[in-house]
């Protein structure tokens, strides 16, 4: 069985220039929606509890169409060509913690371009602690004399959101970072991300 590790993660800034791209602002945005984003990135970063867990395993080629990831069968074409050349890969989960949620939530009540401003926040959040275990990850690769490949994730291409329900079962996401699935194959908390990323 794998071993998963967890561990947390402080993002100590959020670019606004992100924010407002998430919140497809525009190259020009109004000093009004500017504001809003400043002020969703400092609300989401003072409730945020970034928390991830990962672990390795091995990339086997099936056939022109599947791969295992361990003990993960995957149908999708743009996973093997991503992988191409990796026999180890890293299986990922980030999440920004119910915190990032509420804000989201309780900020509708004041008005919907906060709301707005909060949710592109939580996704520019979340993405960051990406970058930042994705370098930590990097960094280990790049010791054993290996290059690492950036990550994938479920939803991108032909590699299905169906395939959450087996990478948070592997991970064991609940007790590691607070996450789940919903009824479909949708994050709870709503910026948590999983992904894999290759060994080459």
């Amino acid at each position: 069985m794998n071993t998963v590790h967890a561990k947390d993660i402080e993002v100590k800034k959020l670019d606004t220039s992100e924010i407002l791209r998430y919140m497809r602002a525009g190259m020009s945005p109004d000093a009004q929606v500017v504001l809003a984003a400043e002020r969703g990135g400092k609300l989401v970063l003072g409730a945020s509890g970034c928390r991830a867990c990962y672990t390795k395993v091995l990339v086997e080629r099936i056939d022109e169409a599947h791969l295992k990831l361990g003990q993960i069968t995957v149908c999708s074409n743009d996973l093997l060509r991503h992988l191409e050349g990796c026999f180890e890969a890293f299986v990922i989960g980030v999440s920004a913690g119910v915190g990032v949620d509420r804000i989201i939530r309780s900020s509708r009540v004041e008005s919907e371009l906060l709301s707005l401003a909060c949710d592109a926040a939580g996704s520019t959040l979340v993405e960051e602690a990406c970058d930042q275990l994705e370098e930590f990850l990097s960094e280990e690769i790049k010791a054993l004399g290996r290059t690492a490949v950036g990550r994938f994730s479920p939803g991108y291409g032909d590699f299905s959101l169906e395939y959450q329900k087996h990478i948070t079962k592997l991970l064991n996401t609940s007790k590691n970072i607070g996450a789940s699935l919903t009824g479909g194959v949708m994050m709870a908390p709503s910026k948590t991300v999983t992904a894999i990323i290759g060994i080459k």
